[in-house]
């Protein structure tokens, strides 16, 4: 009887490791750049500044009573909520139409879509400059047929950014926002059709409702994507009121670095990233109930 025992237990510490053992040198590189450098930071932003004692100065006296900071905080979350905002519309509409394209045409799009998704930073940067920059290719076109508009064009502005955040929403957005519209079935519209409901009452009672849950999920994600944006911001507007900016100019520091203030920074950009993320989440989570919780 205990040799059968021994043998099921033996049995069970088998089959869990060929359960989960493929998956241990994941968790171990996860660990090892995912979880303790952002337990350091956690256990950083917490400390003073010589490394000794705990403390919240780091939040209180040293980021929230300071306008510069405060302002960069403001001027990410507004640049980061709109152009995810404006980004989902622009999705959302690209997805339906390559929805409902030619499969060849469809192929095509992916496939564009796939390589700009990978377009950003630096050279993303360079590529607007040769375009809307001082002596970019349109500024220049604009002045010569004399279009204020792009003549007087500032893309190194805000504004400027905005356009250079919504250019590289709009590809990965897409790929995310696809499989969404795959999920409406055909047979939906067609009852639809038979009740003699239009494509406008369709989409806003069946539609948009069930891919509430795809919609929030991918603007959680363009979110994130523009509040953690660094390299584009920083080569464009050295100076920028961003917190991206701001983190990397306290890690560096002009006389000497600070990286307990940068980690507590760095938290409250995580902070609202897991606040956005977290209501995309809920909403989701009622959603697939049936709007009960």
């Amino acid at each position: 009887m205990t040799e059968s025992s021994g043998a099921g237990k033996a049995l069970k510490k088998f089959s869990f490791l060929l359960h989960y053992g493929p998956a241990l040198p994941f968790l171990i590189i996860a660990c090892m750049f995912e979880f303790m450098p952002l337990a350091g930071m956690v256990i950083r932003s917490f400390t003073k500044e010589y490394g000794h004692g705990f403390t919240f100065d780091n939040y209180i006296k040293e980021i929230f009573r300071r306008p510069v900071y405060i302002q960069s905080i403001k001027s990410t979350l507004r640049l980061a909520f709109l152009s995810s905002l404006t980004g989902l519309v622009i999705v959302f509409i690209t997805a339906g139409i390559l929805t409902y394209s030619r499969k060849r045409i469809k192929r095509l799009s992916i496939t564009l879509l796939t390589v700009t998704s990978n377009f950003w930073g630096v050279p993303l940067a360079f590529s607007f400059i040769s375009l809307l920059g001082i002596s970019g290719v349109l500024v220049l076109t604009g002045r010569a047929i004399n279009f204020k508009p792009l003549a007087e064009y500032n893309l190194y502005s805000l504004q400027g950014l905005f356009l250079m955040y919504i250019y590289f929403q709009i590809p990965m957005g897409t790929l995310l926002m696809l499989p969404a519209f795959e999920t409406i079935r055909p047979e939906w519209q067609e009852s639809a059709e038979l009740l003699q409901a239009s494509s406008f009452q369709f989409w806003t009672k069946v539609g948009i409702p069930t891919m509430i849950p795809s919609i929030t999920g991918t603007f959680s994600m363009l979110f994130a994507n523009a509040m953690t944006a660094y390299a584009t911001p920083m080569v464009m507007i050295s100076n920028a009121p961003l917190m991206g900016i701001n983190i990397a100019r306290i890690f560096i520091g002009d006389n000497r670095p600070k990286p307990n203030m940068g980690s507590a920074f760095s938290m409250i950009m995580l902070a609202f990233i897991f606040l956005v993320l977290g209501f995309s989440n809920l909403v989701s989570r009622i959603c697939s109930k049936g709007g009960k919780k």
